[in-house]
């Protein structure tokens, strides 16, 4: 057999090292591909855990508001920049009803006429840090309330104002258009939502999408199981927590005593004189009978039963 030449050998070698190459090449693109994919996908559900996570959190705070203040927060302001005077602090003192036009906010009518609020969450004035006023991707979350249950002495059960329904407009909540206040995230697309920092709409609201009847400023809001990432009328990606209507007979036995700073008796209740020897359901751990007589410091404006 005769011998190659050096030249020869050096034209194989060097044929076989560009095959080589090419196969790693191919083989590295197909690994960093899938490996890219799986990091993506990572960090968009850490961005969802997180967001779920922080509106759990701040549905609790409104509920603590709640037990404590006898109403809710009203919202802060959408476009209050970091740092300013009205960042993540209710409006008007918390005076929902009595604030009118708020910059920042939006006002609109709701179940019978009653008006509903949309702002921002007032992380300051519920005592949450202020990073529980955005979700994942970094947008605001948007907190829309019936006013007359963010108004001191106005709160009543049955007077929601807030309409949630499903991506087909069926009412998800009964009675229908009672929720009391509805939190939203406007999800990975971001549109209608207001950056953390600057309090400024990065995208405008798309109202032909579903989820574009959560940023539209009006009061109903939808929510739904059927997320969907494409493009079109279908699109949704927004998550939600809201609280509706409920009865005061699942919280609270038929017969208990309970003092309301009211001037006029809640619905389903009626006056009771006489507390004498009755539970009195209040703030704080007390779950015990008593005479008013024997603790003078514990004084209620008004005592209703049920």
């Amino acid at each position: 057999m005769e011998k190659q030449s050096l030249k020869q050998q050096r034209a194989g070698e060097a044929g076989f090292t560009l095959l080589e190459l090419t196969i790693v090449l191919l083989i590295a693109s197909i690994i960093l591909g899938t490996f890219g994919a799986m990091v993506l996908n990572f960090l968009r559900q850490t961005k969802v855990g997180q967001t779920q996570n922080r509106l759990e959190i701040v549905e609790d705070a409104l509920g603590e508001y709640l037990s404590v203040n006898g109403k809710l927060p009203c919202p802060a302001p959408l476009t209050a920049a970091v740092d300013t005077a009205g960042y993540g602090r209710e409006i008007n003192n918390g005076n929902c009803s009595g604030a009118g036009a708020v910059a920042g906010t939006f006002r609109t009518a709701g179940r019978g006429g009653r008006q509903v609020r949309i702002g921002a969450i007032p992380t300051r004035s519920i005592n949450l840090p202020d990073q529980y006023m955005t979700d994942g991707w970094g947008m605001r979350f948007t907190y829309a309330v019936t006013e007359a249950l963010a108004t001191d002495g106005t709160f009543q059960q049955d007077e929601g104002a807030i309409s949630i329904v499903d991506s087909a407009a069926n009412t998800i909540i009964n009675p229908t258009g009672t929720a009391h206040f509805v939190v939203i995230s406007h999800g990975e697309d971001r549109t209608g939502g207001y950056l953390a920092a600057e309090g400024s709409e990065l995208f405008t609201c798309d109202t032909t999408t579903v989820d574009g009847e959560n940023c539209d400023d009006d009061a109903i809001f939808t929510k739904t199981l059927l997320l969907s990432g494409a493009t079109g009328a279908s699109h949704f990606d927004d998550y939600m927590v809201f609280r509706a209507q409920t009865a005061a007979a699942e919280q609270i036995p038929s017969g208990a005593i309970m003092a309301f700073n009211l001037s006029t008796c809640p619905t389903g209740w009626a006056p009771y004189a006489s507390a004498i020897g009755r539970t009195i359901v209040g703030i704080g751990n007390y779950n015990e009978t008593y005479s008013p007589g024997d603790r003078p410091a514990w004084s209620f404006s008004q005592t209703y039963g049920l």
